[in-house]
């Protein structure tokens, strides 16, 4: 007997919102500091993209955070629940009280010897 994979979800009027996976052969290149409800740049606040090929994950350590694609839906994060920032889409977060979390940032283990410059905020 096998199991069906779960994807997390939001439902939004009639549409259902599923997150992005991350795709393998993606490395950690680059990790934010833990940031916090205070101490969030204002650039993640707004919409933000990451360069061609750069993926993202948030990890929240502790708390809610609210993470919205514009083009796809909103999403809520928790510890159990870390949000995937696929290449080049606008999103933003916005803090849902008190919260702390980071951004990794991955690409192709391949390209691990590029600069870490494929950040855009």
């Amino acid at each position: 007997m096998t199991s069906a994979v779960k994807f997390p979800t939001v439902q939004a009027d009639n549409w259902t919102f599923i997150m992005k996976k991350l795709p393998s052969g993606l490395a950690v290149y680059k990790t934010t500091p833990v940031f916090t409800e205070k101490t969030v740049p204002q650039g993640l606040l707004t919409d933000h993209t990451t360069k061609p090929g750069v993926w993202g994950r948030i990890v929240v350590e502790d708390g809610t955070l609210l993470y919205e694609i514009p083009a796809e839906g909103s999403f809520l994060l928790s510890p159990d629940q870390p949000g995937i920032v696929a290449p080049t889409v606008p999103h933003r977060v916005t803090p849902l009280g008190k919260v702390s979390f980071f951004v990794e940032f991955l690409r192709d283990a391949g390209k691990m010897a590029h600069s870490a410059t494929d950040i855009k905020l």
